[in-house]
Parts: structure tokens; C-alpha cells; sequence
């Protein structure tokens, strides 16, 4: 007959003197391997225990505060994952013994514990192009003045306004066109352009005509406009021209 279990674990426990058991064990070698065993598993419980008695770190209310809203799903996992380590940590010898059920309900829990989705992730936006950068010419519109393009487009448009100011001006993209002024005429250079153009008139000014590669498509004479064919009276616009070779 062996010792049962009740006998090795005071007898590991100390509270069965060893000479209780002495005669027993010195003729039975199941038992003494038995005892052993029990001894060897509870120095190391003993071990386990002395690591983890010491008073927990102080824990600061900044250290535990969410960095940033967008990390309350993520930091819900965490807090799961931190709270079955706690309990490890008090209950570690119990998951690291062979064939422990406290091992498969963690490894259950974890398993159950539902996926993060990836936060979305914004489509680009698409920035406005920026808006073009203006140049061009201001001159006194005098007693005449002659407004020359020297080549007719493949495509493009001049927008015409009348204005209350002394000076005919000439704006469009920067560096589509190079602008000479010289006496009673203002050449703009548009060799090979595509690009609109506008012009301001003055309403006060005496005699302006507008050319596209030497044909006339605007004549401002006193409160008289003429636009191709087409005689109106003075308005403040605007005038649409079309810079083409049949440009009205």
C-alpha cells in the first residue's frame, strides 16, 4: 500500500513529521519519487510567488490618460489584453502547469475577442489649380489709338469692357504675349498663342480699333461702336471677339 495524497502534501507541508512515514518510505520507491516530485513542485511554487509579492509601481493619472480619441477601439483590446495578464501575473504558476484548463479559457478568450477594422482612410483631395498669373499693358488712349494683334488664333476669345477710366489696358496670362507701345499704336505679339484676352476702353476716349493680323474687328468712335458690320450705340459691354482668322 502507497501513501495517498493527503499524507505526501503534509508531509511536504511540514505538518506531518518526516519519521511518521520514515519506515514506509525507505521500502517503497513509488512514493519517494512521489514525495519528490510534490517537494520539487512546491519550491518552485514557492519561487513563483517570492517574484511577484512586491507592491505594485505608483501609476500616474497622466500615464493612463488616452493619447488621442481615435485610439478608444484599439485601447479597449488593450485594456482586455492588460487584465488577462494581471491575472496571469497572480495566477502564473496555475497556466504554466501541464494540461491547466486556465490555459485553453485564455487562449479562448483571446480568440473571441473581436478583430480592429483599419481606420478609414480618406481619399485624397484634389487641390483648385491655381488661378493663372496676370500681365499686360496700360496706355493713355490719346486722340487715336490702334490696338494690334499681330496673328490671328487657332482658338481664343478678347473680352471688350468700357470703363470710366483714361487708359486702355491689356491683361491676359502672363507670358502668353509680348506688348509695344509706340505712339498712336499698341502692338501685342501673340504669334502662336491660344490664350483670351481683355481689354478695358474708356468710354471718354475719342477713336480706338481693334486689329487681328490687319484686319479690323472693332472700331470705338465717340458713343459709336462698330463691331464687324454691326453699329450700336455705346454700352459699358462686354464685347466678345473671337481671335480666329472668321473671328466676329
Amino acid at each position: 500500500m502507497h501513501l495517498d495524497e493527503e499524507v505526501i502534501q503534509r508531509l511536504v507541508d511540514r505538518e506531518l513529521p518526516a519519521a511518521a512515514a520514515q519506515e514506509h518510505l525507505a521500502q517503497c520507491e513509488a512514493c519517494r519519487v512521489r514525495l519528490g516530485a510534490a517537494e520539487r513542485e512546491a519550491g518552485w511554487f514557492d519561487a513563483k510567488l517570492r517574484e511577484i509579492d512586491h507592491l505594485p509601481p505608483a501609476i500616474r493619472a497622466a500615464d493612463v490618460i488616452p493619447k488621442a480619441a481615435s485610439q478608444a477601439r484599439s485601447q479597449s483590446l488593450g485594456r482586455l489584453a492588460a487584465s488577462v495578464v494581471l491575472a496571469l501575473s497572480i495566477a502564473g504558476v496555475a497556466y504554466a502547469i501541464p494540461g491547466s484548463p486556465l490555459r485553453g479559457l485564455v487562449q479562448s478568450l483571446l480568440g473571441r475577442a473581436p478583430a480592429v477594422a483599419p481606420a478609414p482612410v480618406a481619399p485624397p483631395v484634389n487641390a483648385p489649380p491655381p488661378a493663372p498669373v496676370l500681365g499686360g499693358i496700360a496706355v493713355e488712349a490719346g486722340a487715336s489709338l490702334v490696338v494690334e494683334f499681330s496673328a490671328a488664333q487657332s482658338s481664343g476669345l478678347v473680352r471688350i469692357n468700357f470703363t470710366e477710366g483714361s487708359e486702355v489696358s491689356v491683361r491676359a496670362p502672363d507670358g502668353v504675349a509680348r506688348y509695344t507701345s509706340a505712339g498712336s499704336r499698341l502692338l501685342i505679339a501673340n504669334d502662336g498663342s491660344i490664350a483670351d484676352f481683355e481689354i478695358e476702353i474708356p468710354k471718354g476716349a475719342r477713336r480706338v480699333e481693334i486689329r487681328v493680323g490687319g484686319s479690323r474687328r472693332l472700331l470705338k468712335e465717340g458713343k459709336v461702336v462698330t463691331v464687324g458690320t454691326r453699329v450700336a450705340q455705346l454700352g459699358s459691354g462686354p464685347y466678345i471677339l473671337e481671335l480666329g482668322l472668321t473671328g466676329r
